[in-house]
């Protein structure tokens, strides 16, 4: 093509001999490229697609709004189920729900269309007549709200009406609101914040089945023995508060967080209870049973005000507890087979000889009543005590306490004879510990004791499989209107739901204070005994402060981590002497795989509130170890915690937890929220884990809050407001500690007393301070760099010799570490200690 012609010409010249065409082509390019018309086309487009994407996506999915005041537009996060599994969307229609064709889920309207309303006389009627499960609605129900003090009121939902309360007093931290035309309260704290809400579910209410839904935060929630409860999208968190085998140690406890402070609920029902918790924070209860549910909130806000607005005080139990105890596991009953089974190769505080001791008792002919004396007496000579296991159950051999038992009319029974579950594949019936006439049966059961153990040789009980246990029951789905399967599980291999007492009250109203009621039977029995008697069960409520045992775990990484997680909730909770079963309890163990785990699990159990070895063969206890390094491994962490636990010991006299989550002290960074890997021994000692094998560093976080962290055992300072994570080098076998600056922590060996002194160096003179608890009394500790001063000493008692002094300080960014030798008793010594 010539330079001088260009394309329009060229393009020009090839039409000429077609102009119609070429001006036909003009024409349509300038219709379809106009601005205007283009408009016009994608606004014709978008109206003929929006009524078929909507049809589709909204209204064939059932999720259109019906009218101005019910809506089934709700966000998946927020929706509660309605009606049974599986429903149909004709049949979830016909109950007065919304249905999502898509999801095949079947859910409430927002508000619900299932409520209690007020009517002329002024009482609250179900909107319904009848529920989603087509049973029929309670026709009254009620709201008493009992203000108990300025940081707690108690919400009772109840059939019969119910005295309500004020607390007197214009400082109340909380304001309640009820709501009018429905059955719904709202409590905020005096600012507005919300913190309950009961108007964002259904209120249903009927024969054996009711459901309550509640809102306590839009943050994060805490609770359920999960430090952190965690709900992906599209699922629904699920507990029951039914004690079974699988989960006896739940108590229903839930903290909230909101606008950087915590509040929390304890609730309470006679019944078995199921706890769901939706995306969204709403927790959802369903009871099976009529009996009240009963909320107690109460405001934090932080939560070690929290901790002891929900938890009792207690009597302190004696130093022994927290040591070392020992027991073993298995399926017999034969006493002599247990007895020739036992051996005392690991020395500990306590030992119980073997949990079916008191199964095998009363199975035996008086044969091996010497064996076991002679046990016992071995036992003693080693400086330990006898904890006796006790299970609840009595074997149906017609021995003198079953004899006893039956003359009582004490046994529950099922369609009016006596019900005969199975334990251990034996023939067992069950007491009912309510029963006014428990204490003649208990009277009868520690005379047949006495025959083989000496009273005054029992130190304690540990009551076992006590929620109960019965083999051969499988709970039917056929009963209640409403039966998830974690419910069915829950009640299954437990007394029958409706067996009965002489009292007549359905065993599923009473199932979850069982073993509670087997301890107060057993306190009140031993209350003017002349030894102090310890009692520790599987199972009771949260009310009940008494030291606990968790049973039935496996040997592993998730399962070692899901207890540590159990135990911090419980014990910040209010529970504070919690034990899980060191290396795990069942059959399901390797030693010579599982070495490393086990180790590191005696570690933990080193940092926890109570420390108890009982398992099925193979033991775990350290001289049943698969080698020799795996022995010393376990014998070193049981030394650690032998020297802290004065440290631990004192923390219980405050009536403080003994090992809490790290957001307790550290909430001001939500990061400590989802840490499982670390944690605090009171405010001082941090401590970490590796939950796995064949790591050699492990990251930790030191927090800011505290600008200078020393490592536990050597000192090495770490400045947290240069960076809190840490790369921390591990050998599996350490236990990796951390104590904060302006901390002393006493570390006694019986009479033998080494103080680790962490300086803060951030004010003008360093100092720090602690205590310990010695003789019922604190001994008082406040050091700088250059002396350390004790006060409070208990002359009268004092037999205290200070060996070691480990001084940990800085100055000018740089740290300095001192080890003094003084071996000294404190008593005779002046009350000031030069150290430099």
């Amino acid at each position: 093509m010539p330079e001088d012609i260009s394309w329009v010409q060229v393009n020009r010249t090839n039409s000429d001999d077609d102009t119609k065409g070429f001006r036909q082509k003009i024409t349509i390019r300038s219709i379809v490229c106009n601005k205007i018309v283009r408009g016009w086309i994608l606004l014709t487009v978008f109206a003929a697609t929006v009524p078929v994407l909507v049809y589709y996506f909204v209204i064939d999915k059932g999720t259109y709004e019906t009218d101005d005041s019910y809506t089934c537009l709700v966000e998946k996060s927020f929706r509660i189920t309605c009606g049974k599994v599986n429903i149909t969307s004709n049949d979830c229609e016909n109950v007065n729900c919304c249905f999502d064709k898509f999801d095949k889920v079947c859910y409430h309207y927002l508000p619900s269309k299932y409520s209690y309303d007020i009517d002329e006389n002024e009482e609250y009627i179900p909107l319904q007549i009848k529920t989603p499960y087509n049973t029929s609605s309670l026709k009254k129900l009620h709201i008493g709200v009992k203000e108990i003090d300025e940081n707690k009121v108690s919400l009772i939902l109840s059939q019969e009406p119910i005295a309500g309360n004020q607390f007197n007093d214009t400082k109340k931290n909380y304001e309640v609101r009820i709501i009018a035309e429905k059955l719904m309260v709202e409590v905020s704290r005096s600012n507005g914040d919300l913190l309950l809400s009961t108007t964002k579910g259904p209120l249903i209410a009927s024969q054996n089945y009711w459901e309550w839904s509640l809102y306590l935060t839009n943050h994060s929630l805490f609770g359920l023995n999960k430090t952190l409860i965690n709900t992906p999208v599209n699922s629904t968190f699920k507990k029951v508060i039914y004690k079974n085998k699988v989960d006896h140690s739940t108590v229903p406890i839930l903290w909230a967080y909101n606008n950087k402070q915590f509040h929390g609920v304890i609730i309470n029902h006679d019944g078995p209870l199921e706890i769901d918790i939706l995306p969204s924070n709403i927790v959802i209860l369903r009871g099976l049973s009529d009996a009240p549910i009963e909320i107690e909130l109460a405001v934090g806000p932080t939560p070690s005000d929290l901790h002891h607005q929900q938890t009792k005080s207690s009597a302190l139990p004696p130093p022994w507890v927290l040591g070392t105890h020992m027991c073993r596991r298995g399926s017999s009953v034969n006493l002599t087979e247990l007895l020739s089974d036992y051996n005392m190769d690991s020395k500990a505080d306590s030992d119980c000889i073997h949990e079916n001791l008191v199964m095998g008792i009363m199975n035996d002919n008086g044969e091996n009543i010497n064996k076991i004396k002679d046990i016992i007496k071995s036992i003693k000579d080693k400086g330990s005590r006898l904890l006796l296991s006790v299970p609840p159950h009595v074997l149906q051999n017609f021995n003198k306490v079953f004899n006893r038992s039956l003359e009582l009319d004490l046994l529950l029974k099922y369609n009016n004879s006596i019900y005969t579950g199975r334990y251990m594949n034996e023939a067992v019936v069950y007491p009912d510990y309510k029963d006014e006439n428990s204490q003649l049966y208990i009277e009868e059961l520690m005379a047949l004791l006495n025959e083989y153990v000496d009273k005054n040789d029992i130190s304690g009980l540990v009551l076992y499989d006590n929620w109960p246990v019965n083999e051969n029951y499988s709970m039917s789905n056929s009963e209640f209107p409403y039966l998830s399967k974690e419910l069915q599980q829950a009640m299954s291999s437990t007394v029958p739901w409706n067996c009965t007492g002489k009292r007549s009250v359905l065993h599923m109203q009473e199932h979850n204070v069982y073993g509670a009621n087997q301890m107060l039977s057993f306190e009140k029995h031993f209350e003017n005994a002349t030894n102090e008697i310890l009692i520790m069960s599987a199972s009771k409520t949260s009310g009940q402060v008494q030291p606990s045992i968790i049973q039935n775990v496996n040997t592993s990484w998730s399962d070692l981590q899901k207890q540590i997680d159990n135990v911090l909730f419980n014990s910040i909770s209010g529970n504070h002497l919690v034990s899980i079963p060191v290396c795990g309890d069942t059959v399901h163990f390797r030693k010579s795989l599982q070495e490393t785990l086990c180790l590191r699990w005696y570690l933990v159990a080193a940092t926890m509130p109570l420390f108890r070895i009982s398992a099925h063969k193979p033991w775990r206890d350290y001289a049943n170890l698969n080698t020799q390094f795996a022995q010393e491994g376990a014998l070193k962490a049981i030394n650690y915690r032998k020297i802290l636990l004065s440290y631990y010991y004192t923390l219980l006299r405050r009536n403080e937890p003994v090992v809490r989550p790290m957001f307790y002290s550290y909430y001001e960074n939500e990061t400590t929220f989802s840490m499982r890997h670390q944690y605090m021994i009171g405010d001082s000692i941090l401590v970490a884990h590796p939950f796995s094998t064949g790591r050699n560093k492990l990251q930790i976080y030191l927090p800011s809050k505290v600008e200078i962290w020393y490592e536990l055992w050597g000192g090495k300072l770490y400045n947290s407001t240069d960076n809190p994570w840490i790369n921390f080098d591990i050998v599996e076998t350490d236990f990796i500690g951390f104590v904060s600056q302006g901390s002393i922590i006493p570390l006694k060996d019986d009479d033998s007393l080494d103080l680790i002194i962490a300086l803060n160096c951030s004010i003008e003179s360093c100092s720090s301070m602690g205590s310990l608890l010695d003789s019922n009394s604190y001994i008082n500790f406040v050091s700088n760099k250059t002396s350390l001063i004790i006060s409070d000493i208990p002359n009268e008692t004092c037999n205290i010799t200070l060996r070691t002094i480990q001084l940990y300080y800085y100055e000018n960014n740089n740290s300095s570490i001192k080890l003094l030798n003084k071996n000294e008793n404190i008593c005779n010594m002046s009350h000031t200690i030069i150290l430099f």
